[in-house]
């Protein structure tokens, strides 16, 4: 017997897959932003012009910034959304596990642009809103009886 996935966890389904196609493009552009860091700290330290156009402020702003540690934060943020992502369509407790993870993954990423990035921003509005979405969605009465259900058969039936 194939039982069907509810509305609300197809919703999510597709809002994870939205936030794991622009995560894939945030962290590439995170990556060339590195690049870019790098060879601008290099250029910073040998040229005296470019240390006087920006102030001591500024320079120390610059230095105090680890973005490696967004960036790591972030892949795994992303690998997280992805196995959600792709274990939900099979149901179980194994994938509302990792819908869980996912909106808790989101939380921690609010966090820590809260805390490094110095306040509220878009960044932590939209990572916070994300989770209790998803969390919305996720504990439903129609989708946690759909988790219990294919946890039991194994068997899923997604239509649209």
């Amino acid at each position: 017997m194939n039982v069907r996935m509810p509305g609300t966890l197809k919703a999510a389904r597709v809002i994870m897959a939205v936030y794991c196609v622009l995560g894939v493009l945030a962290t590439g552009l995170g990556v060339v932003a590195l690049l870019f860091a790098a060879d601008l700290s290099e250029n910073l330290q040998e040229d005296p012009a470019a240390q006087e156009m920006l102030t001591a402020e500024e320079l120390e702003q610059l230095s105090a910034q680890n973005p490696t540690v967004n960036l790591v934060l972030g892949i795994v943020v992303l690998a997280v959304f992805l196995a959600a992502t792709f274990r939900l369509g099979r149901g179980g407790g194994t994938a509302q596990l990792l819908v869980r993870l996912a909106a808790a993954a989101s939380l921690l990423s609010a966090l820590v642009t809260f805390t490094v990035g110095g306040g509220f921003g878009l960044g932590v509005v939209l990572s916070a809103g994300l989770a209790v979405l998803l969390l919305a969605l996720n504990e439903v009465r129609a989708s946690r009886e759909w988790f219990a259900q294919t946890g039991q058969t194994g068997r899923t039936e997604v239509r649209p």
